[in-house]
């Protein structure tokens, strides 16, 4: 019948409208993966990028690493470290200071302080005495090697450097340690000595 044929041509119409509208969600998802597709392949080549650039980096720094290389000026014993591994170190004005080196601990310079009122009686070539507090009772012999003419101001108290040669041989003195220092300045044979209390010796019965 017609109503029959109508009807079904109505079906066939609703249909064919979905299957158009499924086959343009269809077109649209496909767009939408190409668009996705290209941001995929636009991370990718940026991430190759990052990679090739990150081992281009890591190259120059093993290059670098190659061209470095700290070696001590002298053989010796390390007193002092001042940087510590893995520390970046780099020198701008002037070359930092790593480590102080020791170059020869058997042979050591005391540097003690004279005063002005006794400094012109001290002269290169005399011969010192000093003890230090980790020996206690034990005096240490040297002999004065440079008298510096720097005068050194201490609240108002004027002093200079002596400096005195000292063996160390057996390594027992330390770089630092405080030195209580006696030079000889003159020495006399042969000569009667006194005490100082027979100096002030009085006769009983004597006027004052």
């Amino acid at each position: 019948s017609v109503d029959t044929a109508k009807a079904a041509y109505d079906q066939a119409m609703l249909s064919l409208e979905t299957a158009e509208a499924q086959l343009r969600q269809a077109e649209a998802n496909l767009e939408a993966t190409k668009a996705q597709r290209e941001v995929t392949l636009t991370q990718k080549v940026s991430a190759e990028a990052q990679i090739t650039q990150a081992t281009a980096a890591v190259q120059d720094a093993e290059l670098q690493l190659s061209f470095t290389r700290i070696t001590a000026p002298v053989d010796g014993i390390v007193i002092e470290r001042n940087m510590d591994e893995g520390q970046t170190v780099q020198a701008s004005m002037s070359a930092p200071q790593l480590y102080k080196i020791a170059e020869d601990m058997t042979s050591m310079h005391l540097e003690t302080n004279i005063d002005e009122s006794d400094i012109a009686r001290v002269q290169v070539g005399q011969q010192a005495t000093f003890t230090v507090d980790a020996f206690p009772g034990q005096t240490f012999r040297g002999e004065v090697v440079q008298v510096r003419r720097a005068a050194v101001n201490v609240q108002n108290v004027i002093s200079y450097t002596v400096v005195v040669s000292v063996d160390n041989s057996d390594l027992r003195l330390f770089p630092g340690m405080t030195a209580n220092t006696r030079i000889i300045a003159e020495r006399v044979q042969d000569t009667l000595r006194i005490p100082t209390a027979a100096l002030r010796f009085r006769p009983p019965g004597e006027a004052a």
